[in-house]
């Protein structure tokens, strides 16, 4: 494949030319970008999908800071796949706030936790309605045409039809781990 782009040569002109032609690619692979911070814990990966502003960095802060046992994905924009059978959540080189650039490593995806932000930890199961429209707000994909939008949401439907899926309502400290 090939794309001839004319941009700045700043670290945001090229990250975003970078998910662009990743939201395109990673689609014939089976696979999506998310707005979505994500980490593995215990051999397993959890994505906490965000619009901007949601919190992503901030837990992901807390976690980094807290946590040893989790390791980070992304604190931004999260790659899952469907890799014979099963979702896999992988390492981005896209950082948020937090400036951290995935590894190259992934894990079987476990949970989508949709974050909000709260006074106190709580996580609530949501059925797979309301997770695929939670999660269909922070799918990053442009459409072309009719086609690839439904081949958009028919991995978003499969997706929140594998994971557990939850509303996290968090306060800023690392404790929402212990809730979900």
């Amino acid at each position: 494949r090939f794309a001839e782009v004319t941009i700045s040569d700043t670290e945001y002109s090229i990250n975003s030319v970078l998910r662009m032609l990743f939201s395109f690619y990673i689609r014939s692979l089976h696979g999506l970008l998310v707005h979505s911070a994500s980490f593995i814990r215990g051999g397993q990966s959890y994505l906490f999908p965000g619009i901007s502003t949601a919190g992503k960095s901030t837990l992901s802060g807390f976690t980094v800071d807290t946590r040893p046992e989790c390791e980070i994905l992304t604190d931004e924009i999260s790659l899952v796949r469907n890799i014979d059978g099963k979702w896999i959540a992988f390492g981005t080189p896209f950082w948020g706030d937090l400036k951290i650039g995935g590894r190259n490593i992934s894990a079987p995806l476990k949970k989508i936790c949709f974050i909000e932000k709260a006074g106190a930890h709580s996580a609530h199961p949501i059925d797979r309605q309301e997770a695929f429209r939670r999660f269909m707000q922070n799918a990053l994909f442009l459409i072309k045409d009719r086609q690839s939008a439904q081949e958009t949401m028919d991995l978003a439907l499969e997706v929140v039809g594998e994971a557990e899926t939850c509303v996290l309502k968090f306060k800023k400290d690392a404790g929402f781990w212990d809730v979900i």
